[in-house]
């Protein structure tokens, strides 16, 4: 069977990273395909072996609690990863390869922000620089900003010259066509989310049910941006509202959940408060009221990348979005 190796974000234990790569594997599976997943290491919490020199060590005594707590979370993301994804024996680390990456019929690189210059990628590895022209695809590659005013113009060019390689692009957000279109030739469309190629019945059987109790209704809240309090207001009224309990994503007994456990989560919520694409994503996949808040302490400007969503959706954006009331 023919292999393709998939280029993605796996370097964090980030519920959106890990299950739209589960479901581009699924869909590359299908296709007749052996998918796997190159390991990026370089500077990886998840999946780098613990460097115990003095610095850390230190560091390690006096968060011993927060460290521990984040070990725990990473097991559980690696359990789940390690059972429902494929990975290559390849690995990449700090610009260099374990070792050759041969035997791949193709290479995809994408989905989720794998072409995002605030957040360190877009470089060889992401944009397939290491992988002949006729061989390289991208999928719903992101650039998870609406533009690349921020580089310099040696990167601009560097970024160019690797697309320029592609024989066609698939990005995620219009404003993602937008900048491939600014930088190069190369023909260009948008595409959704892998993991809006699933149906919805195949989430479900994937989901699992944490092991603590829940009352229900509850309002899930996963927010990566600071939650102001401005936004805590209006997360309590909505619970009021709803006579819901709320439920942080990142807190407290959810902590710990795994990426399957937080789908079920998702589904089973009366509402999703959530500056997250994937968190998003899934609220519209499971049909669970959703209600969006632009994220507060971002790098760049993100909000393109919920504009694409609620429009390849057909979900009109104002009755999803959270505005400030005057």
């Amino acid at each position: 069977m023919k292999k393709v190796g998939i280029i993605t974000l796996t370097k964090n234990a980030n519920y959106g990273n890990v299950l739209q790569n589960i479901a581009m594997q699924k869909i590359v599976n299908e296709l007749g395909f052996e998918a796997e997943t190159i390991l990026n290491l370089t500077n990886s919490p998840l999946f780098n072996k613990k460097n115990f020199s003095f610095t850390n060590l230190v560091k390690w005594i006096l968060n011993y609690n927060g460290y521990r707590e984040n070990e725990k979370r990473n097991e559980n993301f690696r359990k789940c990863c390690s059972k429902n994804l494929q990975y290559s024996n390849v690995t990449y680390n700090n610009g260099r390869f374990s070792k050759e990456p041969t035997g791949y019929e193709y290479f995809i690189t994408g989905s989720d922000q794998v072409w995002n210059p605030t957040f360190g990628f877009a470089t060889e590895f992401e944009l397939l620089g290491f992988v002949p022209k006729n061989r390289k695809i991208s999928y719903a590659a992101s650039f998870g900003v609406d533009n690349l005013d921020m580089l310099s113009e040696s990167r601009k060019d560097d970024i160019r010259h690797y697309l320029a390689e592609f024989s066609s692009i698939s990005v995620r957000e219009d404003s993602g066509e937008r900048i491939v279109r600014n930088l190069c030739s190369t023909p260009v469309e948008t595409h959704v989310d892998p993991t809006l190629l699933l149906k919805r019945q195949e989430w479900e059987i994937l989901a699992i049910k944490p092991k603590f109790n829940l009352k229900k209704p509850y309002i899930l809240v996963y927010m990566l941006g600071e939650i102001s309090a401005e936004y805590q207001t209006a997360i309590k009224k909505l619970a009021k509202q709803n006579n819901a309990e709320i439920i942080n994503a990142l807190k407290g007994k959810c902590k710990f959940i795994n990426p399957l456990e937080f789908i079920w989560l998702i589904n089973n919520a009366t509402y999703v408060c959530t500056d997250s694409f994937h968190a998003s994503v899934f609220s519209i996949i499971f049909h669970t009221k959703l209600y969006i808040f632009n994220r507060r302490d971002q790098h760049a400007n993100q909000n393109s990348r919920f504009t694409s969503l609620l429009r390849q959706c057909g979900i009109q954006k104002d009755k999803v979005i959270y505005k400030k009331k005057s």
